[in-house]
C-alpha cells in the first residue's frame, strides 16, 4: 500500500486450478478448509517478515463455486507498538466478464508477529501427550 506500512496480497481460487478443494464438502457446498486459510496467513506473514501467528479467528466459511473463480485479498496491517500486524482474508466472486462488483466477505482475522527466537517453538516439535 503506497505510503503505508501495510500490505495487500491477492490471489484467485477455482475448482479448475485447485480441484482438491472440491473434496471438502459441508452441507453439499465446497468449503475451503480452515487449514488452507491458515496457510494463506502463514504465507502473508512470511511476506512481511513475521514468523508467528498469535491468533486466527474464522469469521465466515469461504465457499468455492464449482465453475466460477473466487478473488482473494489478504490485508496485512501496519505494525502496532508491540510489533503485531492484523491480517484479514477476504474473498468475492470474480465476475469481471459480466461487469458485476460482488461485495467482499471477511473469512478470517489473524494477528501475526515476529517471534522471540528464544521463545519460538518450531511447528512439529511439540509433543502431544496422551
Amino acid at each position: 500500500m503506497a505510503g503505508e506500512d501495510e500490505w495487500l496480497l491477492t490471489g484467485r481460487l477455482s475448482a479448475a486450478a485447485h480441484p482438491w478443494l472440491m473434496d471438502h464438502v459441508v452441507a453439499g457446498k465446497a468449503v475451503v478448509p480452515g487449514t488452507a486459510l491458515l496457510e494463506v496467513v502463514v504465507r502473508a506473514a512470511d511476506q512481511v517478515g513475521c514468523d508467528e501467528i498469535e491468533e486466527l479467528t474464522l469469521q465466515a466459511p469461504l465457499l468455492l463455486p464449482e465453475h466460477d473463480v473466487v478473488q482473494l485479498q489478504v490485508r496485512v496491517g501496519a505494525e502496532d507498538v508491540h510489533g503485531r500486524r492484523e491480517t484479514k482474508i477476504y474473498s468475492r466472486l470474480d465476475d469481471r466478464e459480466m461487469d458485476i462488483d460482488h461485495p467482499w466477505t471477511c473469512h478470517a482475522v489473524a494477528t501475526v508477529v515476529t517471534g522471540d527466537p528464544d521463545q519460538t517453538v518450531a511447528v512439529g516439535s511439540v509433543g502431544w501427550g496422551g
